[in-house]
């Protein structure tokens, strides 16, 4: 299903301000996803302008996600595509033009709040209320997240079984599902890989000439049972030019001693692999790097980012929602996939135990699951039993 948020980019009678964050309430986000394309009608040809979601209610909203379209020119509506912000089903879009300004009318919407300023930080704030029917020249469509089900496990074995599920839906008009599998763990509760023992859930985003460093301390996580054998890392990356990104100076670090390079662990994404949209990264903490020691996993406080560009220009780089997976593991492929039934093989599993198994696609909006289905496999071949 296709998402659209706003009330449509038309030549309305009336400029709003210049400088102020507006929200407009009429046509809020029908589901979740990623909003791609942005359309907007300017009164007066606007610098530096940035455009997002915002999610609250009466006066009182907080920003979800921005992106920064740079400049429109005014009268026509301008089309601005290949774009990735976040957007929840009721979120409202939301604008800020430092210069310039863009049309509104005061009838035939459900509502313009507004405040002085730019509000895309993330905080609570408290909003003016404008038109109360008001409307704004400002429209957004999107990609849904993909929808994948979970069939029942086939090729049981002592070591392992396939993993079987079907993409039913990609998301909506031009979205690819880029990867697909299965995750599983050992019990008979739970969902695997749904959150994992969250350390760190907003974007984090470092911009500085060569190197870069995108960084964020936190409350210590006791991540008690984590083990190298058991333990994955799952986290959403992106980058303005990943080609610049150094082929040795960029990795992850994750640490219980600060900012620091002792007593961490170090995870290399494929610089193949980081694009300029959130992908997200899972890394086998049994393959990880580390230095001065092993890491203390009971106080997990401190994860950053560091990379070097090729050419001493700036990047900028981005994380976000960083949790580590616990006695959790998956088996995927990528590429490029539509709609249809998918298996894979899952290996080295325990004889005579419960697994749970779901499904999982990733398309640019994010990851979606199927449901969790209960599996056991069957006793070693070579027990001997009395």
């Amino acid at each position: 299903m296709a998402i659209d948020i706003g009330a449509g980019a038309a030549v309305y009678a009336y400029n709003c301000a210049t400088g102020n964050t507006e929200i407009d309430k009429t046509n809020p986000a029908n589901a979740t996803g990623v909003l791609t394309t942005f359309q907007v009608y300017a009164g007066a040809t606007i610098t530096n302008f940035k455009v997002g979601t915002a999610y609250g209610s009466g006066t009182s909203f907080t920003s979800r996600d921005y992106v920064s379209i740079g400049e429109v020119t005014s009268g026509s509506v301008q089309t601005f595509t290949g774009l990735a912000c976040d957007v929840q089903t009721g979120d409202c879009i939301i604008n800020h033009p430092p210069s310039g300004y863009i049309r509104h009318s005061t009838t035939g919407g459900s509502g313009i709040v507004y405040r002085s300023g730019d509000s895309f930080d993330g905080l609570v704030h408290t909003y003016t209320s404008g038109a109360a029917a008001g409307r704004v020249s400002l429209y957004s469509t999107g990609i849904n997240v993909a929808t994948v089900t979970t069939q029942e496990e086939s090729d049981v074995s002592s070591s392992g079984m396939t993993g079987n599920g079907n993409i039913t839906d990609t998301g909506g008009s031009g979205s690819d599902v880029t990867r697909r599998g299965f995750c599983y763990m050992e019990g008979t509760s739970g969902d695997p890989d749904a959150n994992g023992t969250t350390l760190y859930a907003g974007e984090v985003v470092g911009s500085t000439a060569n190197p870069s460093v995108a960084a964020k301390a936190f409350t210590a996580v006791n991540c008690t049972g984590l083990t190298k054998a058991n333990g994955v890392l799952k986290i959403d990356l992106k980058c303005d030019a990943p080609e610049k990104l150094s082929n040795t100076g960029y990795q992850f670090e994750l640490t219980s001693a600060g900012k620091s390079d002792t007593n961490e662990w170090d995870f290399y994404p494929p610089r193949s692999e980081i694009t300029t949209s959130y992908k997200t990264f899972y890394f086998p903490l049994s393959a990880c790097g580390s230095q001065g020691g092993e890491l203390d996993v009971t106080a997990i406080n401190y994860i950053r980012w560091y990379a070097s560009s090729t050419d001493s220009s700036n990047i900028t780089v981005s994380w976000r929602n960083a949790a580590i997976l616990i006695g959790q593991t998956a088996v995927f492929d990528d590429g490029t996939f539509g709609t249809g039934s998918f298996s894979k093989s899952i290996t080295g599993l325990s004889p005579s135990t419960n697994y749970r198994i779901r499904a999982y696609a990733v398309n640019v909006a994010e990851t979606s699951y199927g449901t969790t289905v209960q599996a056991r496999t069957l006793d070693h071949p070579y027990a001997i039993i009395f």
